[in-house]
C-alpha cells in the first residue's frame, strides 16, 4: 500500500496525502478527513524512512553495547525509555568480545542515525575518533579514555565509593 493508492481512493493528489501526514494544519479539514478515512480503509501507514529522507532525520538512535550482563540490559532499558520519550526509536547492536566490536560498529553505521551511543570501555579510542565527525552526534558511555574526543557520560566510581566507605566506617565504629 502506498500514498498513491490512498490518493486515488481519496480523490486527491499524492502530495496532498503526504501533506496530511507531515503537516496536517496546511490541509482543509474535509480533505484531511477524506485522506485519513482512505488511509484507514486501506491499512496505509506512512513510511518513517521516507519521512526521514524528506527532513534529514531518521528518528533512530543507535547504541553499541556488550551482549552479556544484567548491567548492560538495564542500560539498554534506560536508553530505550529516554529515547522513546523523544519519539525516537532505539537501534541496538551488540558484540560478545573485543574482536567483534568493529563488526558491530560497521553494522550500525549503515543506518542513518540521529545519534550514536558507544557504551563499552572495549570500544577503542581510534574507533570513537573515526565516528566523531561534524554532523554526527556521538556520545561515549562508560569510556573514560574517550574524554576530549566525544561527549562523555561515565560513573565516578571513586567519588561514589568515598562517601559510601565513610558512611560504612561511621556506622561500624558506633558498635
Amino acid at each position: 500500500m502506498t500514498s498513491f493508492d490512498v490518493a486515488k481512493r481519496a480523490g486527491v493528489s499524492q502530495s496532498t496525502v503526504a501533506r496530511v501526514f507531515a503537516r496536517p494544519a496546511l490541509v482543509a479539514e474535509a480533505t484531511r478527513n477524506r485522506v485519513s478515512r482512505a488511509a484507514r480503509e486501506l491499512g496505509y501507514v506512512p513510511s518513517a524512512i521516507a519521512g526521514g529522507m524528506r527532513n534529514q532525520r531518521s528518528g533512530l538512535v543507535g547504541v553499541v553495547v556488550p551482549a552479556q550482563g544484567e548491567y548492560w540490559q538495564s542500560v539498554i532499558s534506560a536508553f530505550a525509555r529516554q529515547v522513546g520519550e523523544g519519539s525516537r526509536q532505539l537501534l541496538v547492536t551488540t558484540f560478545r568480545d573485543v574482536q567483534a566490536v568493529e563488526g558491530a560498529i560497521q553494522s550500525i553505521s549503515r543506518y542513518r542515525l540521529d545519534g550514536l551511543v558507544l557504551a563499552s570501555s572495549t570500544i577503542g579510542v581510534g574507533q570513537i575518533s573515526r565516528l566523531t565527525q561534524p554532523n554526527h552526534a556521538v556520545v561515549a558511555f562508560n569510556q573514560p579514555a574517550a574524554a576530549g574526543i566525544a561527549p562523555l557520560v561515565t560513573v565516578d566510581n571513586q567519588g561514589g565509593a568515598m562517601p559510601a566507605a565513610a558512611g560504612w566506617l561511621n556506622a561500624t565504629t558506633a558498635w
